[in-house]
């Protein structure tokens, strides 16, 4: 993922009032999803459809607001140039991370071992 597309993707952190698209303020693209009502975002490399299965509050007085989602995925998106023999290419998905606060990290070096039989 470039810089620009993280850019993109760091507005939709912004608090915004709840008739307020995540997806307009970055400038992405809505797709309409197969499986939920929800649409997705075109510009996603792998987009999942999921549905809830369970919430559950965590947290205290110390840490309100915190909650642990439980989905269940019903339908995925992965596109071509990334996907081979049923893997997807790491490098092609060039794939970057949250980090706390403002700070993200692009995936780095890659290397392979074999796995025990």
């Amino acid at each position: 993922m470039d810089e620009q597309n993280v850019e993109k993707i760091n507005k939709t952190a912004a608090t915004l009032p709840q008739n307020q698209s995540e997806i307009e303020i970055a400038g992405l693209t809505s797709v309409e999803s197969v499986r939920i009502s929800v649409p997705g975002v075109k510009e996603a490399k792998v987009r999942l459809e999921c549905v809830l299965e369970q919430s559950i509050e965590l947290g205290g007085v110390n840490s309100p607001g915190c909650d642990f989602i439980i989905g269940r995925v019903v339908q995925y998106h992965i596109e071509d140039d990334i996907y081979a023999k049923g893997r997807i290419d790491p490098r092609g998905l060039a794939a970057v991370s949250r980090l706390a606060g403002a700070n993200y990290a692009k995936i780095g070096e890659l290397f392979e071992i074999k796995r025990p039989k």
